[in-house]
């Protein structure tokens, strides 16, 4: 009889028996296999936690926080509210300026990397003269928001933010949402679950990935930028169907590429409009409130466009 390991084997009992070198020959191949299915385990194991580590370093090293300012609406002679947005272990903080009626146009500002929401209180000051409501808020950790900022939060903080907004004026004509810089790719990746309906969008000063630009700034080097999932891809985001949109990009601008927003318009297609501006600053649209960027803004707010959003 034939035997493996000392034991009496089923095979053998049969007539059936299985020459020694195949036996080995299939325990070897089997091993080979195994092998091969830990290892991929392993190196899938290691690129996750690669992806995690990349990730990690971007909120860690690439999200600036930035206390609470001083200054206010009132600072600039227009009333203002705060609301406060409880989240789910952590509560937000925004700024509300309502316009002299209640059907007038809103605009939620998503704001940039190191700002809060005092550094546009001029801003909201400026809008409520054209006869526009707005709501600026604050990121988990930013001003006087609690909690930490993290990729996760941000996406979270503006569907909050979003509700709040549609809740203080259900009786809006059209409702508009304005990102600036790291606020744009914010902005856009939570704009197709956002409801009700936008009338347009406003795109100033936005980067086309954050993996582009943690390559560009040096955050991190091309070949770990490559593991980075694709977070906040706008360039990608641009290309999905949806309301108009008007981007806007300075030449000027020290801290995007001025070539990223036109990128940014060219995905989008024939429903964005592309304004080039000459000489302003990256954060020049809340610091100076200059007629040359915010006229374009206003007029485009005012247009009261009412294509509904398409997912």
């Amino acid at each position: 009889m034939q035997r493996v390991f000392g034991h009496t084997t089923r095979f053998a009992r049969k007539g059936l028996v299985m020459p020694p070198r195949a036996f080995r020959a299939r325990r070897a191949g089997s091993r080979v296999w195994l092998r091969a299915f830990v290892l991929a385990l392993l190196l899938a194991g290691l690129g996750l936690f690669a992806r995690q580590l990349a990730v990690h370093e971007l909120e860690v090293e690439g999200i600036e926080v930035k206390a609470l300012g001083r200054e206010n609406p009132m600072d600039f002679g227009v009333p203002f509210q705060t609301l406060a947005l409880p989240m789910q272990g952590r509560v937000l903080q925004a700024r509300l300026v309502a316009a002299d009626q209640p059907t007038a146009h809103a605009v939620l500002i998503f704001h940039g990397n190191g700002e809060s929401i005092s550094d546009w209180a001029r801003v909201q000051a400026h809008l409520h003269d054209a006869g526009i409501a707005s709501m600026v808020f604050d990121y988990s950790g930013f001003g006087s928001s609690t909690g930490t900022p993290s990729v996760v939060h941000l996406h979270e903080d503006a569907r909050a933010a979003y509700r709040a907004f549609v809740a203080q004026w259900p009786q809006a004509r059209a409702r508009y949402v304005l990102g600036h810089s790291l606020g744009n790719a914010v902005m856009l990746e939570v704009l197709p679950e956002l409801r009700p309906a936008l009338a347009g969008v406003v795109v100033h000063a936005g980067f086309t990935s954050a993996r582009e630009m943690a390559t560009r700034t040096g955050l991190a080097s091309p070949w770990l930028a490559q593991l980075l999932p694709d977070l906040w891809d706008s360039e990608t985001a641009m290309v999905r169907r949806g309301p108009p949109m008007l981007v806007m990009h300075s030449d000027a601008d020290e801290v995007i590429p001025p070539q990223m927003g036109q990128r940014l318009a060219d995905a989008a297609g024939a429903r964005a409009h592309f304004v080039g501006l000459r000489g302003f600053r990256h954060d020049s649209l809340y610091q100076d409130v200059a007629a040359e960027q915010w006229q374009p803004i206003i007029d485009f707010i005012r247009g009261g466009n009412q294509l509904a959003f398409s997912p």
